[in-house]
């Protein structure tokens, strides 16, 4: 018996499968249950707020136990039980956190669209930092979330604040995009794997209030701060695949449709009879000895198993948790950093919120400082609260500057415990502030090459590491960078200091200055792309900069170039012995046109031009004279070589896809340019090329088939 086609009406088709196939069935959905009626629930949420660990409003705990697939245990989960000595007791668990502990509840099953949203202000998406200095990004600004505060103190409860409905559907959708977007390549995707078993793991949640400006009442649901991916997945295996589908059917489901000026939301009433129309199609698919498409769908996503922040006490005081944000990333941390393999730089994104909030609590920071870092304000908004010029290269270099200069009056002590380092070195604290360093950018296709320069080091030379520096202010970027340049030139180390960040920075932005590997040193001592005549880590080159006049010029070049998109310039570094040229001079082309910095070669002659020298020559001298070779010989060797780069620079721009997004081939435009030249060479070779052979295959078997045919 043939598997019918998904009913159109239940939801739309899987676009993403071409060959409309369905993943094989692991587990059988269970047979589902209608949800109870409002009054039944009465007494299950009376039992829930008597907990003395629960601090919640009567409308979030209405949102909590209206969901729920099994009320009465629930109820058995979280009212209180005497303990031996008298005192209170129950089976919420308890879960350690910066302030105290929060308090949640067993795992239970719930229905998903009574009032389950994803995570609408979440510190990740795909593994990457939701931030609002990335100006190449199509995202919504960062929200600002926060702790409820209720008439008689704080509430276990996040709040977030919105000017009205369309805001929030957008939120919803955007969280729907950028955790679950289609395509095969995509690492948290778990629609097949529901469709085969339904959700196993837990999803973690925390009660939300959202105020919308626009003075429409207060609403309350559930936010997912855990499995996200899990949940978006659920509404695309319900839906068919497609996420686009999927976000509007979880509105509609849980936020409601627009109805002109107004939002219409379905009363918890509505919800249940729908709900309860799933359950009988559920259970009579359930029936049958073959499964349809439309029972498995829905039955392995009516629920899903749920644990719900209800409660928390600070350990100081034993009030209530007064930063529930701060709690939620405690709580995240608990179950992935050092636990599960989740992606290292979301893991060091994560510390890095940790050691920025207790760095700003114990005063080596301030809550202006953090706010910039973590990317929670436009560039505009950073010039307003630090004076800082309004161009996202400063938060970068603030994010160093904020790491090493209280160093040694403390920092060093919390980077050691968050981090698990006895000794941290330049190499393990640029491994772990790159991706928040670095999180402004994250839109740019060179994204990733920054990252892993920043792992090696980054621009953390001897006078950053070493020195105390401070962050020169200012409303032009251009203006501040040639102040530091005069200053620099004059010794001040304070500008130096602010140069190598800057211009290290920038040059590694933009594939410049790049992770120290042995594949990129040069083998026959040619200028060549991604060569370099000897090896050094990206901060050694930095400091090498910084030594000389060309190369503070240089620095001071590369921050100037990666402002206002102009190609940096190129300078000597050392005085040529017959005087032509001193340390400083631009380094001028035939036409008398000073040159640019095309590669990333360039940086490392400047950096150390006598080293160079010496390495290139060196190279020169071990290989053999091409030049001897025939010209047709040559010729067939570069082309050759060439189609071979081609192709591994193809698979390895994929390769990165697949973690960093399709943005690492570059613009739309350029792709098609490029793709056009290797077409235009292929129609060359054909056109001029040798023809094929023309093969007369004598084979006797061919001869008897033909003969019997």
């Amino acid at each position: 018996m043939a598997t019918p086609k998904f009913d159109p009406q239940d939801g739309p088709a899987d676009k993403n499968r071409g060959d409309s196939s369905f993943p094989a069935l692991k587990h059988r959905p269970a047979k589902a249950v209608p949800p109870a009626v409002a009054k039944t629930l009465a007494p299950v949420r009376t039992a829930l707020l008597k907990n003395p660990y629960v601090n919640l409003p009567d409308e979030a705990a209405g949102v909590i136990t209206a969901g729920l697939t099994d009320p009465v245990r629930f109820r058995m989960l979280t009212e209180t039980h005497p303990a031996p000595d008298g005192s209170p007791t129950s089976l919420l668990n308890r879960k350690s956190v910066s302030e105290g502990t929060a308090f949640v509840t067993p795992q239970h099953d719930r229905y998903i669209e009574m009032g389950c949203i994803p995570d609408l202000a979440g510190a990740r998406w795909q593994y990457t930092l939701h931030n609002q200095l990335d100006i190449e990004s199509n995202e919504l600004p960062a929200v600002k979330m926060g702790t409820a505060v209720g008439p008689h103190g704080y509430w276990a409860m996040l709040e977030l604040e919105v000017d009205d409905h369309h805001e929030f559907a957008a939120r919803i959708r955007e969280a729907f995009v950028k955790t679950g977007p289609d395509g095969p390549a995509v690492k948290n995707d778990y629609t097949d794997s529901i469709l085969q078993s339904g959700v196993k793991e837990a999803l973690l949640l925390v009660p939300i209030r959202i105020r919308f400006r626009d003075g429409s009442d207060d609403e309350y649901y559930l936010v997912i701060i855990d499995g996200n991916s899990r949940f978006v997945s659920m509404w695309k295996a319900r839906t068919g695949g497609n996420v686009d589908e999927a976000a509007a059917a979880c509105i509609a489901a849980v936020v409601g449709v627009p109805a002109g000026n107004a939002w219409k939301r379905a009363t918890q009433r509505q919800v249940r009879e729908a709900i309860t129309d799933r359950v009988d199609i559920i259970n009579q698919g359930l029936l049958e000895d073959t499964l349809t498409e439309n029972t498995i769908r829905l039955g392995h996503t009516l629920t899903a198993p749920t644990i719900i922040v209800v409660g928390g006490r600070r350990a100081s005081d034993d009030t209530p948790l007064t930063d529930l944000v701060a709690a939620r990333e405690d709580l995240i941390a608990t179950i992935h950093t050092d636990a599960t393999p989740w992606d290292d730089a979301a893991q060091a994104e994560q510390g890095m919120a940790r050691l920025l909030r207790r760095a700003v609590s114990m005063g080596y920071l301030t809550a202006d400082q953090r706010r910039v870092i973590e990317g929670r304000c436009s560039v505009q908004e950073m010039h307003a609260l630090l004076g800082l010029p309004p161009h996202r290269l400063w938060a970068a270099a603030l994010t160093v500057q904020a790491v090493l200069n209280p160093w040694y009056d403390g920092m060093r002590s919390l980077f050691r415990e968050e981090f698990n380092s006895r000794n941290p070195t330049r190499l393990l604290v640029g491994r772990q502030i790159a991706s928040t360093a670095l999180s402004g950018y994250r839109s740019s296709p060179t994204i990733t090459v920054a990252i892993n320069a920043f792992s090696d080091g980054g621009p953390i030379a001897d006078r950053v590491w070493d020195y105390k520096w401070a962050l020169t202010g200012g409303t032009s970027a251009i203006e501040v960078l040639d102040d530091l340049l005069k200053n620099a030139l004059g010794g001040d180390t304070n500008a130096i200091a602010q140069l190598c960040v800057l211009g290290g920075t920038a040059g590694m932005l933009g594939g410049l200055i790049t992770r120290d590997r042995g594949s990129k040193q040069t083998s026959d001592g040619k200028r060549a792309m991604r060569t370099v005549p000897f090896r050094t880590r990206p901060y050694r080159v930095v400091e090498m900069l910084a030594g000389t006049a060309g190369g503070l010029r240089t620095l001071h070049s590369l921050a100037v170039s990666h402002v206002t998109g102009k190609p940096a310039k190129r300078f000597y570094s050392q005085d040529a012995p017959d005087g032509s040229y001193a340390d400083g001079d631009p380094v001028r082309d035939a036409n008398g046109t000073q040159v640019s910095v095309e590669m990333e070669w360039d940086v490392v002659v400047t950096a150390d031009p006598v080293k160079a020298a010496t390495e290139i020559a060196a190279a020169g001298a071990n290989v053999p004279d091409t030049q001897a070779k025939p010209e047709p010989q040559r010729l067939r060797e570069q082309l050759h070589g060439s189609a071979r780069s081609a192709l591994d620079a193809v698979d390895r721009l994929i390769l990165l896809a697949q973690s960093s997004g399709v943005d690492v081939f570059g613009s739309y435009d350029s792709i098609t340019m490029i793709k056009g030249q290797l077409q235009d060479a292929r129609d060359k070779l054909n056109a001029h090329g040798p023809s094929e052979p023309l093969i007369l295959d004598d084979d006797e078997d061919d001869e008897a088939l033909e003969d019997e045919q």
